[in-house]
């Protein structure tokens, strides 16, 4: 992953799933979640915070990732609310091996307000 800094950013280039409560535990849960991704023509932004996801959804939607090596900026804090810490870096694995895959140029992650601690570093 590198880090760069790129033009402004504007609502076409945003993907939002900010407070839904989304709890997505098997691959069928992110579905929905994860055609939106695929659906859209440029994604700079994904927002995913207070939603939960689980080692299943966390692939499917990794696999959606894939398709945007525009992506720069992964706003994901609260997004493991009700996890157990041995499903996080899993998680955390599938999500950054998709941003590599794709050669993403990140400029913000943020994981902020996760509670994962040190387990959390595993997934990078």
């Amino acid at each position: 992953m590198k880090f760069a800094s790129k033009d402004k950013v504007t609502a076409e280039d945003v993907v939002s799933f900010l407070d839904r409560q989304l709890k997505l535990n098997t691959a069928e849960d992110a579905e929905p979640v994860a055609q939106r991704i695929q659906q859209q023509k440029s994604m700079r932004v994904l927002e995913l915070r207070g939603n939960t996801l689980g080692i299943e959804s966390g692939k499917r939607i990794a696999l959606a990732i894939q398709e945007h090596p525009e992506l720069e900026r992964c706003l994901w804090s609260d997004m493991f609310t009700g996890r157990l810490k041995d499903e996080i870096p899993p998680i955390l694995k599938s999500l950054c091996n998709a941003m590599r895959s794709a050669n993403c140029h990140i400029t913000e992650l943020d994981l902020s307000d996760n509670a994962f601690g040190p387990i959390g570093a595993e997934g990078w």
